[in-house]
């Protein structure tokens, strides 16, 4: 392992100096202990994202909502839906389609943190 001079109280910019005098071998496990240490840091912050982030892929209707939506459906099937109920109907559609696009940013966003495939994540979390 190459060693480097520094201060003992030493600037960014001397910090950085110092790093670049490493070579390429132990710049690479530099950075590899850097970013495991910046994940040690950051374990609290990314565990409520994540969780943040499970949530949403996980969220669904209210059970009002989807009561309302299963009745509204059958009534469409049945043909005996209103205009007024097209229009409840269509909202509920609106809000569905809202949260599949927050599900798939979220599975996206998700599956860039955990480093993995979306289709991987959803299997592995059995989303």
């Amino acid at each position: 392992m190459s060693t480097i001079e520094i201060k003992s109280k030493v600037t960014f910019n001397e910090l950085l100096s110092g790093v670049e005098q490493l070579s390429a071998n132990d710049l690479e496990k530099f950075i590899s202990k850097l970013l495991a240490l910046r994940t040690q840091k950051n374990t609290k912050y990314s565990s409520k994202i994540e969780a943040a982030l499970i949530e949403q892929i996980k969220g669904k209707l209210s059970d009002d909502q989807q009561k309302q939506y299963d009745q509204l459906m059958q009534k469409r099937w049945e043909e005996t839906l209103s205009i007024a109920e097209h229009g409840e109907l269509q909202k509920i559609i609106d809000t569905i389609e809202e949260m599949d696009n927050k599900r798939a940013e979220a599975i996206f966003t998700l599956s860039q943190i955990k480093g993995i495939e979306p289709k991987e994540l959803i299997k592995t979390f059995n989303l």
